[in-house]
């Protein structure tokens, strides 16, 4: 339930963000979302590959039952790349649309994945500042 907050308030977000850049007259986020959003967004996935490679390297060294932590971090890792998939599914399937309404509901779906990418990557940085807390 709560990935399902986190994915509408991100949507609230995008919509609120794409909506002020079409009102200001600025197309940093319209640019950003064609030529950045791809390669950034692989960064995000690479990067937790790392943490996680460290967490569970971290996790094999501590006794203990981490079942459930080891299966919260599957679920990450399958996440982010659910979310990458989706973001290069709406990339390439992108309409040219001369409606100004439809493009930034396009653009706020687009945000809304990858900040829900970014959650996924404070989720596991969370996770490890936890388990570092336990004796």
């Amino acid at each position: 339930m709560r990935v399902f907050g986190i994915i509408s308030l991100n949507i609230f977000v995008g919509i609120f963000i794409s909506y002020l850049g079409y009102i200001i007259g600025n197309d940093f986020l319209i640019n950003f979302l064609n030529n950045q959003i791809l390669t950034i967004s692989a960064t995000i996935i690479g990067f937790n590959f790392a943490v996680v490679v460290f967490l569970i390297g971290f996790l094999l060294k501590i006794d203990g039952d981490f079942s459930k932590t080891k299966k919260e971090i599957k679920d990450n890792i399958r996440f982010m790349m659910l979310m990458f998939g989706m973001i290069l599914f709406f990339l390439i399937i992108r309409p040219k649309i001369n409606n100004d309404i439809c493009n930034v509901l396009y653009d706020s779906l687009i945000l809304a994945l990858f900040s829900s990418q970014m959650f996924s990557v404070y989720e596991v940085i969370d996770s490890i500042f936890n388990i570092s807390k336990k004796p």
